[in-house]
């Protein structure tokens, strides 16, 4: 997982805004119904969108993430699909980088412990989706 500066392409709501769905608001139970299937912008501090390698937001949804929206902020609906943010911070105590993945020498260390400015190429950030438990 990196995070670059991105054109947001698909993720502007330029061509096709969000309807706000104030209705929704202050709704806890729908807002938790649309939470499995819902996009999620996870956002640094500087309120930056993490970002593939390809430079676009990370296409998470809300069952990757696992529990419900919690602390994301609904930003609305487009069409039948709700759309939340919510600060990379909330996901750092549940998220553990794996270095050499698979591979002799795997390290496990938790996310807010590790230096993540240079991870080898068979790294990956692993984040424990609490609502997916068998």
């Amino acid at each position: 997982m990196s995070k670059f500066s991105s054109q947001l392409s698909g993720f502007a709501f330029v061509s096709e805004p969000l309807e706000r769905a104030d209705t929704l608001r202050d709704d806890a139970d729908a807002l938790l119904r649309l939470w499995p299937d819902a996009r999620v912008l996870v956002l640094d501090q500087d309120g930056t969108a993490l970002a593939g390698h390809d430079g676009q937001p990370l296409p998470l949804t809300g069952a990757d993430l696992g529990g419900g929206p919690g602390t994301a902020i609904f930003l609305g609906l487009r069409g039948e699909q709700a759309w939340f943010s919510m600060e990379a911070a909330g996901l750092s105590d549940r998220a553990w980088l794996v270095q050499y993945a698979a591979m002799p020498g795997q390290t496990v260390t938790p996310l807010a412990e590790a230096d993540c400015e240079k991870q080898p190429y068979f790294s990956i950030v692993v984040v424990h989706g609490q609502g997916r438990r068998p």
